[in-house]
């Protein structure tokens, strides 16, 4: 019983560090890709919320979302 609970709590810590590490590696990535072509990403960040049901006029409104949220991953301070 003790070698089947260490047996599961070890592989919850390695799943649980592993999805750490996709999510970082992502970040970065993406962080990347806004700093090299901002404009691309903003655009493919308007058909994100497009996807999500904003109205193009509601995306783009005053700087609209998708240029904010470039610049908070351009800034570092997202969701890490």
């Amino acid at each position: 019983m003790l070698a089947s609970t260490l047996s599961m709590g070890a592989g919850a810590y390695l799943a649980a560090k592993s999805e750490a590490e996709v999510y970082e590696a992502e970040i970065s990535r993406e962080r990347a890709e806004v700093e090299e072509n901002p404009e691309e990403e903003i655009e493919e960040m308007s058909l994100f919320y497009q996807l999500q049901g904003f109205t193009p006029g509601r995306i783009t409104k005053d700087g609209g979302a998708p240029r904010r949220t470039a610049r908070t991953v351009r800034a570092g301070d997202g969701a890490e």
